[in-house]
């Protein structure tokens, strides 16, 4: 268990590192950062449908999502009517939107995808391609579409005002009250760990410490575990000889352990037992080749 002190040190960083987070999202929002919803008028942008020569405003908030209207579509016997653009999303260097339209009283519909490439990431890009594509459907049966479109900004920031990661950073605005709360519980209950003088090794506040039973210890010449030295019998020489009982030896003032592995009292090799008995695994044991 970790010292009072650093329980103490811990809380007290965790305190400062709320503290701080907290000072920066309130300077963030002395600067016009709006943390909690977007800027729906981050930047503006034009897109061209480069066959048909139309063009469409996109509006395009602080976190790169947009919409968009100014294409126009004509139907025979229907007339003019609007494609909207819905959905659309800048990510990194990517730019995706989707395309509808409705005319001639519902019976005909435009249902579409459009997908392209930024000159660099959002928010910094300036400029876009790529190509929009889907089905039409009316009275006259339904078939595919594609065009190519480009894309330019004509309008808004270009980052220096926007926020660096503004997804993370929205995340973090909106769940930080609740984590900094429990994290705030945390460091308070680290504080009272640190400063109480709790309870140790059983004994109640105010008493005097009872003293630790005495540890077990086992006399010189305990028998070895022959558990504790089980192994393979490939591991024994050739015509090897059982050893007698190995026995514990303790340093001086030193309580046994019952577990050590116990060396030949012939060779220091640590010795194995198999089938009830004690072997030397080592062939050039003088025990195995039999001159003791």
């Amino acid at each position: 268990m970790n010292s009072p002190k650093k329980l103490f040190g811990f809380a007290i960083v965790v305190i400062f590192a709320i503290l701080g987070f907290s000072g920066l999202v309130s300077a963030a929002s002395d600067h016009g950062w709006d943390l909690e919803t977007a800027d729906q008028a981050f930047q503006t942008w034009i897109i061209t449908d480069t066959e048909s020569g139309q063009q469409a405003t996109l509006t395009v908030d602080s976190l790169g999502n947009f919409t968009g209207s100014g294409w126009v579509g004509t139907a025979p016997g229907a007339g003019d009517y609007n494609i909207y653009i819905t959905n659309g999303r800048m990510s990194g260097t990517s730019m995706t939107f989707q395309v509808s339209a409705s005319y001639s009283g519902g019976q005909g519909t435009i249902s579409g995808t459009g997908t392209g490439t930024l000159n660099v990431s959002f928010p910094s890009a300036t400029s876009g391609s790529g190509t929009y594509s889907g089905t039409i459907s009316d009275p006259l049966g339904d078939r595919n579409f594609s065009s190519p479109w480009m894309a330019t900004r004509v309008g808004g920031d270009g980052g220096g005002g926007g926020l660096v990661f503004p997804d993370l950073t929205v995340l973090i605005y909106r769940i930080a009250p609740g984590v900094s709360l429990i994290v705030i519980i945390v460091a308070v209950v680290a504080i009272v760990v640190a400063i109480l003088p709790l309870p140790r090794n059983g004994v109640r506040l105010g008493t005097k410490r009872a003293a630790a039973p005495p540890r077990g210890k086992l006399k010189t010449g305990a028998p070895a575990s022959m558990v504790q030295h089980l192994d393979s019998i490939q591991k024994i020489p050739p015509g090897a000889r059982p050893l007698p009982q190995p026995r514990l030896h303790p340093g001086k003032f030193e309580p046994t352990d019952v577990l050590q592995k116990v060396p030949c009292p012939y060779c220091g090799t640590i010795v194995i037992s198999a089938f009830g008995k004690w072997y030397c695994p080592n062939p050039k044991c003088k025990w195995n080749k039999g001159e003791v």
